[in-house]
């Protein structure tokens, strides 16, 4: 997607001008702090289409803010952390998961602290601030945010159950929570939010590319008889596709339009070609934009389920499907004419 495309498109909500400034006013457009916006504020280096040069040029300037290695963010990320350390606080929950540089599905209206149970708080900064209570260790209070496993059972325990999803698949992605580890957490949480907690932990996936993918994803565990597996390789004829989400058994390809930069018209003509393709090999393409999932998200759920229940109970089979029987790993490459159990991962 080039950058006049992109102005016209919605991204979303984005952080608030209290915490970012007023981005979307500049007199010259700067890609590279669109890209964070975009993203919702932090990015890791694989996620910047910038040259090496630029970058440092950015943090030099102040536009950006270097949080940790291959890790970025947008200024009002080191602000938040600024506004806790003054209020003796760690950032926690939300704003804590973007101050580990994780994705979010959607970035925080208010920075969220967490302050040692029975610390007075000044009723000007309860106003501003969303403020929890809870033991911080000394580790916590040195690095100014809640640790990355504490981090994601916050987040699960409070958050819709899409965003908390984008969170937890972040936290995967970026090695920063173990999958056993956060399983573990799961059985052991009990209390308010305990089930999502587990359910969180049972469905976290470090294959999902992005917090939008994952939040598509997180519509799909909604609706049931539906599938959808993140990040699948599909091969029919002259077409070799690596798709966002697809669920196997149905033919349901789900591709989450707009959130990545497309690098110019040819990637996005490259994208309409794939559907295209997909379509005549009698794969269903579902394109979500980033509003269809967290703006309007029940209907896109309500979409996709009724979707599936027009669908016949065996459904027609297809390129690469298996039977519903076979268990189908989340990587999973899918050959024309390929019946049955036969699979193998894709790398």
């Amino acid at each position: 997607m080039d950058h006049a495309t992109l102005s016209r498109v919605n991204t979303g909500p984005l952080l608030d001008h209290a915490h970012t400034g007023p981005l979307l006013h500049r007199a010259h457009p700067d890609p590279l702090l669109d890209q964070l916006i975009w993203r919702q504020g932090v990015a890791s280096r694989a996620d910047l289409v910038v040259s090496n040069r630029a970058l440092r040029r950015a943090v030099a300037d102040g536009r950006i803010c270097h949080l940790a290695r291959g890790r970025y963010a947008l200024p009002s990320v080191a602000r938040a952390r600024a506004e806790a350390h003054r209020r003796s606080a760690v950032l926690s929950h939300l704003s804590a998961a973007v101050d580990h540089g994780w994705g979010v599905g959607q970035a925080p209206r208010r920075i969220s602290v967490m302050v040692p149970r029975g610390r007075k708080v000044r009723r000007t900064d309860m106003g501003s601030l969303d403020i929890h209570y809870g033991l911080l260790t000394r580790g916590e209070i040195a690095r100014g945010r809640t640790d990355p496993l504490r981090t994601v059972v916050d987040c699960a325990r409070t958050l819709p159950w899409s965003e908390v999803l984008a969170v937890a698949d972040s936290a995967l992605r970026a090695g920063d929570v173990g999958a056993e580890e956060l399983q573990r957490a799961g059985v052991r949480c009990r209390g308010r939010g305990a089930g999502q907690v587990r359910r969180v932990a049972e469905s976290a996936s470090a294959a999902a590319a992005n917090p939008f993918e994952s939040g598509a994803r997180a519509l799909g565990l909604e609706v049931p008889l539906l599938d959808l597996r993140p990040q699948v390789w599909i091969e029919v004829g002259s077409l070799r596709a690596r798709v966002d989400l697809a669920d196997l058994r149905l033919g349901l390809v789900v591709e989450c339009d707009g959130y990545e930069f497309h690098g110019g018209s040819a990637g996005f003509v490259r994208d309409r070609r794939r559907y295209t393709q997909l379509t005549a090999a009698d794969w269903v393409v579902f394109s979500l934009v980033w509003a269809d999932v967290f703006v309007t998200a029940e209907q896109t759920r309500r979409c996709l389920a009724g979707w599936v229940e027009r669908q016949p109970r065996t459904p027609r089979r297809r390129p690469g499907v298996w039977d519903r029987t076979w268990s189908v790993p989340s990587d999973v490459q899918c050959y024309p004419g390929v019946s049955g159990p036969q699979w193998r991962s894709a790398m």
